[in-house]
């Protein structure tokens, strides 16, 4: 009886610390996250889903501080979301925001703003179906764009982000 009793709560210890191991991880690592106060402010101005909207940010920069900040003439892609130059300013002209010079897409508040209103956009264009507005957001730079396998990672990365960060509702 004692063996099966030790036998329980040595098993109960490993998968307890598996579990916040596996926590820890996903969220410091695999699935890790930046400027939530600004994805959360940008998603009830817009009233995007959050959760979404972060992982559009993740899937284009892996919140990843140089590509998130990153801005160069050269580069066809900048910033958190990879607008071009022409894209962003457009966005912007259409959301209100301004930007005095191309470079304003490398701040991250710009950057998600952007997103928020695209996405916002994208959901009165096709409603709430999350696919949708995902296979929508893909086309900010190019109207002619599709990925299934883009619109499918994003997807599934939104419920992993809704259980990692369930406070950002």
């Amino acid at each position: 009886m004692k063996k099966l009793v030790f036998g329980f709560i040595a098993t109960v210890l490993i998968l307890s610390s598996l579990a916040v191991c596996g926590y820890y991880i996903g969220r410091n690592v695999l699935f890790r996250v930046a400027h939530t106060d600004v994805i959360q402010e940008v998603s009830k101005k817009y009233d995007v889903d959050p959760y979404l909207l972060m992982a559009l940010v993740a899937k284009e920069s892996a919140f990843n501080k140089e590509v998130m900040e990153s801005y160069s003439p050269t580069e066809t892609y900048n910033g958190a979301i990879n607008l071009t130059d022409t894209a962003a300013q457009d966005w912007a002209n259409k959301a209100g925001i301004i930007l005095n010079k191309p470079a304003d897409i490398a701040d991250p508040k710009v950057s998600i703003e952007l997103a928020g209103y695209i996405l916002a956009t994208a959901k009165q264009n096709v409603g709430n179906d999350t696919k949708k507005q995902i296979a929508e957001f893909l086309k900010r730079n190019d109207a002619t764009k599709n990925n299934d396998t883009y619109v499918n990672e994003v997807a599934s990365s939104i419920l992993i982000y809704r259980l990692l960060y369930m406070n950002l509702d």
